[in-house]
């Protein structure tokens, strides 16, 4: 079972240290599971947010997405792995790393 309160972080930096291109990769991302609302504005999803860690786009991605719509969560793991992103320490990296994200690399601090 994974806590509700956390989140995994991923930075907008590949493993071997080289930064991810293009540089609104975390605006697309998030993009995919936002809406317009009638305020004709972007809202995003409270399960994935776009963010800014070190000066580098990274996103926030809550792992209850995984439940409320699993072909988007599958979709993001896909793309984190694929692309060889950094995802940072968090409390539920180690549950969903071995059930998405064979071969991932998890940063340490």
């Amino acid at each position: 079972m994974i806590e509700r309160n956390c989140k995994i972080l991923v930075n907008g930096v590949t493993n071997a240290g080289k930064k991810f291109r293009p540089s609104d990769w975390a605006e697309r991302l998030s993009e995919s599971v936002c809406w317009v609302g009638a305020d004709h504005r972007i809202h995003y999803s409270p399960y994935v947010e776009p963010l800014l860690i070190e000066g580098n786009a990274a996103i926030r991605i809550d792992p209850q997405l995984r439940e409320v719509n699993p072909k988007a969560f599958k979709q993001i793991m896909d793309f984190i792995r694929d692309n060889n992103l950094k995802v940072l320490e968090s409390c539920a990296v180690a549950d969903l790393q071995d059930e998405q994200m064979p071969g991932a690399q998890v940063a340490n601090g």
